[in-house]
């Protein structure tokens, strides 16, 4: 399982979050950015979760990532993404540090335990 802190992957977590960055582009250069950092990933076994709580922003993201042929849902906070990943893990999760409740750090915290093979 891979999971970014904004489109950043967790060895190179920098927490300025640059899903914002992302989508402040203009829509073909977020697809690219979303693309670019997806495409050693094999699109019919790759499932990835998207937690972010501003719907506008989730939304785009989605829509950037089914696009690409990638199996993609989202959650508006932590909790909702817990439980989604209790149910079914994903293989990649697109991470929000700033959500309600339990926030991206936490959320991270939590699938280190129960979800990252080491």
């Amino acid at each position: 399982m891979l999971v970014w802190y904004g489109l950043i992957p967790v060895a190179e977590a920098d927490p300025i979050g640059l899903i914002d960055v992302a989508v402040a582009c203009e829509w073909p250069q977020t697809r690219q950015f979303i693309a670019r950092r997806l495409a050693h990933f094999e699109i019919d076994q790759t499932r990835v979760l998207i937690v972010e709580d501003e719907t506008r922003l989730r939304d785009v993201l989605l829509t950037s990532v089914s696009e690409l042929g990638y199996p993609a849902s989202g959650a508006r906070s932590g909790e909702e993404a817990s439980r989604m990943m209790a149910d079914d893990p994903r293989d990649i999760v697109v991470l929000d540090l700033h959500l309600p409740g339990m926030d991206g750090l936490e959320f991270f915290e939590l699938i280190r335990q129960r979800w990252l093979k080491t």
